[in-house]
């Protein structure tokens, strides 16, 4: 058996390694995530490749693919999860990678007699192969079939543009021989291979996410939705001592300022919701100016987290200001009096009426309630959406403000915007997301101006009229036009 990075954790992965297939499946992970009628189900299924959870002992659950008749793990998969790709990602992403790779091995299968392990073993993959590979990720009648035969964990699977990114990721990752768990030195070519890769699948996964993305609320419908959510406020914007709320605020009033501080920093500072219920009860930072930050920091999981799915913040370490309403929230809900105050009980911020530390369904049962108290439909990482865009569109309009770049300077500002994103929202390096939204910020702003010479001609046609140029047609609307 390979050497792992501890002995816990080779317990662990002995305990998938060792069952033969005939024994019952739930044995395999220890807790899983999914009833046990529909576990056994799908394991009749006569499905080659599966998806699978194992509990480590500190508490972390890694996705593990599988071969579904005799419950095997796919060792480079298993090598890429427990080595490189867990440290990168939260586990809602890496289970999305993994599933991506049902579908990479399932393509190396049908392709290779001795299977893809092996064949990555043997050397990388040739020109040809990667461009076969290519067209079975984005084959309609390959995503249908192998989407419908994955089991329950498939409909995380996501667009061909994932499955891209995933395939992208893992590939280059299995060029090192250390990644295989192999003592020979990296071939002479090794960056030649890479920018292989990286040419034939980046135009692929730079789509990556963008098939599940939804339509964000309008500036106007938010507005709506924060007016229901956060305290009344007088005429100069305070807010009224003691705090008010709207009549259509769904919440109880030991729940009303938790709730509102949750929104404020994810409509604010663009906090994911893993990484807001991760945050401990001491995660704020004044600075000597008086400014207040919030730090999200990348900590393995916790073993007094008694929450069954324990959110994660597993992508970048960092500081992140704050706006004046989520300071003002915050110290509403650690000194309010009476109700609205934080339970104590637990060592993390966000806490349940019972004192537990708040997991998340009951976060996710909140948005519920507000999109059905304002009729708007939204959800937290709706709101990270809003943040990232108007940030993106903000800072781009001020670096061509009174310009006309060249496309050099463009280009340039481009990659310096994608960085301001990856650095406040904790975004990983291979991760496509800040430059979905600097493209989104940059077609803003070319139809901005496509709509600006569009008004421009309008009025140019206006001016027209009544002067010695107007054509006598112009002059007469009521008549029939010549064409």
């Amino acid at each position: 058996m390979e050497s792992f990075n501890s002995d816990s954790e080779a317990m662990a992965m002995a305990r998938v390694l060792a069952f033969p297939a005939k024994d019952d499946p739930e044995r395999l992970v220890g807790k899983t995530d999914r009833p046990q009628k529909r576990r056994r189900r799908a394991f009749r299924l006569d499905v080659p490749l599966r998806v699978v959870t194992t509990t480590l002992p500190s508490g972390e659950r890694l996705p593990l693919l599988v071969d579904a008749h005799t419950w095997v793990p796919r060792s480079l998969a298993m090598r890429w999860v427990l080595y490189d790709r867990r440290y990168g990602c939260a586990e809602s992403t890496l289970r999305r990678d993994v599933n991506a790779l049902r579908f990479v091995y399932a393509w190396g299968d049908r392709t290779f007699a001795e299977g893809l392990d092996a064949r990555l073993t043997n050397g990388p993959l040739e020109h040809g192969d990667l461009i076969a590979l290519r067209g079975f990720l984005t084959d309609p009648d390959v995503e249908a079939r192998l989407g419908r035969d994955g089991g329950p964990g498939a409909r995380t699977t996501g667009a061909a543009g994932s499955r891209g990114l995933a395939a992208k990721l893992f590939l280059a990752w299995a060029l090192n021989p250390a990644s295989r768990n192999d003592a020979g030195a990296s071939p002479v070519n090794a960056l030649v291979l890479a920018q292989q890769i990286e040419g034939v699948l980046q135009p692929l996964a730079k789509h990556a996410g963008e098939g599940r993305r939804r339509v964000l609320p309008t500036d106007a419908a938010m507005d709506v939705v924060e007016e229901i959510m956060q305290p009344r406020m007088d005429a100069r914007g305070r807010f009224l001592n003691p705090l008010q709320w709207h009549p259509k605020n769904p919440f109880r009033g030991d729940t009303r300022i938790r709730n509102w501080l949750m929104w404020t920093l994810a409509r604010d500072s663009g906090l994911r919701l893993g990484e807001m219920l991760s945050l401990p009860a001491r995660a704020t930072v004044r600075t000597s100016d008086g400014r207040s930050w919030v730090q999200v920091r990348t900590d393995a999981d916790r073993d007094d987290d008694s929450r069954a799915r324990s959110p994660q913040a597993k992508t970048l370490s960092r500081l992140v200001p704050m706006g004046a309403h989520a300071v003002f929230a915050l110290s509403a809900y650690l000194t309010a009096p009476g109700a609205g105050r934080r339970v104590m009980g637990n060592a993390y911020l966000f806490s349940a009426r019972t004192g537990r530390p708040l997991s998340y369904n009951p976060a996710n049962r909140v948005m519920r309630g507000l999109a059905a108290a304002s009729g708007i439909e939204i959800g937290w990482h709706d709101l990270r959406h809003v943040w990232a865009t108007e940030y993106a569109r903000s800072v781009y309009r001020a670096a061509r403000e009174g310009k006309h770049p060249t496309d050099s300077e463009s280009t340039a500002m481009m990659a310096l915007l994608t960085e301001k994103l990856r650095a406040l929202g904790g975004w990983s390096a291979t991760s496509t997301q800040p430059m979905y939204y600097a493209r989104v910020a940059i077609k803003e702003e070319a139809n901005r101006l496509l709509r600006g010479i569009q008004d421009a001609r309008v009025e140019r046609m206006a001016a027209l009229r009544g002067s010695a140029l107007e054509p006598a047609w112009l002059s007469e609307p009521d008549e029939e036009l010549p064409w």
